[in-house]
């Protein structure tokens, strides 16, 4: 279960999913409708975090825009609220990760190439679909924490909720791009350059889409895929770990005596020298008391 929060505005909370400093993230389902009921992602701000207006204000308001934004690269926001003093929003759950869940010990990312364009491609897709709306949808606050990678390989962006420049949004995402690979062909570090308010930066991100100087290719959503597929079972086996779940052995640890292999049988025992040197020596002897004799009989 969800730790000490169990449900909330009608809705059943299951599993923690993410944990940040100031809301968590839970699995859950409507209450009224059992385990029959889809699957959905509750997001419910910590109790220390309701004493700041400012951020409660906020929270409420992006939740409120972002309802309004419906596509397949977007993650939906279904409601909102205030429950116990505790602001929630209810939206769409990704069997998934954050792409920022990709980086490694060191705390880069560094995918290949073709991964990292099919992050650019549908997050740009996202931001379109913003912009299509009257008045038009920003995100104001894009980073790889927003991106949201499930395990087909598929991008959609979660956090939108502002009516502001487009460019800061393309900006951030020119940001994000370096921080995906570090093996951009110079086609892509010159559009990159673009996003990030070159001396002829994009007017939208549907100009981006078009000028995108590379197809996005089933080998690196699949790439996308395994990638997260294996840090979930990566974090899995943590949990499980720290649970004390036993893990099966890959090998009995004992064997019966009927499985032992058998013994070699040991070797011979190497033959001792000191005979051979012994015998060695005396015909050695002897050959000299025959030589010296020899030479004795020849002077006299």
């Amino acid at each position: 279960m969800a730790g000490q929060l169990q449900g909330i505005a009608g809705y059943r909370l299951e599993e923690t999913v993410d944990e940040g400093e100031r809301a968590t993230v839970y699995s859950g389902r409507e209450a009224s409708a059992g385990q029959a009921g889809p699957a959905i992602a509750v997001k419910v701000l910590h109790a220390h975090a309701v004493h700041d207006g400012a951020l409660v204000e906020a929270f409420m308001a992006r939740a409120k825009l972002a309802a309004a934004l419906r596509h397949p690269q977007v993650v939906g926001v279904h409601a909102s609220g205030v429950a116990d003093g505790r602001p929630w929003v209810a939206m769409d759950l990704i069997g998934g990760l954050a792409v920022e869940r990709l980086r490694s010990a060191r705390g880069k990312l560094r995918l290949k190439p073709e991964v990292g364009l099919a992050v650019l491609y549908d997050t740009l897709r996202a931001l379109d679909a913003g912009a299509a709306l009257t008045p038009a949808m920003t995100h104001g606050r894009l980073d790889a924490g927003c991106l949201m990678a499930d395990g087909d390989g598929d991008i959609r962006v979660a956090g939108f909720g502002a009516h502001g420049d487009p460019q800061g949004d393309l900006l951030a995402l020119g940001n994000v791009a370096l921080e995906l690979t570090d093996r951009w062909p110079p086609e892509m570090n010159a559009w990159i350059d673009r996003l990030r308010d070159g001396e002829a930066p994009f007017p939208s991100a549907g100009a981006a889409l078009e000028a995108l100087p590379l197809d996005v290719t089933p080998e690196g959503r699949k790439a996308l895929g395994r990638a997260i597929k294996r840090k979930i079972r990566q974090r899995e086996q943590a949990v499980a770990e720290t649970s004390g779940t036993p893990t099966p052995p890959s090998e009995p640890v004992t064997r019966d005596a009927s499985s032992r292999p058998p013994k070699p049988a040991p070797r011979p025992a190497a033959p001792s020298l000191e005979p051979s040197i012994r015998q060695a020596r005396g015909v050695a002897w002897l050959c000299g008391a025959l030589l010296i004799a020899a030479l004795v009989a020849e002077v006299f």
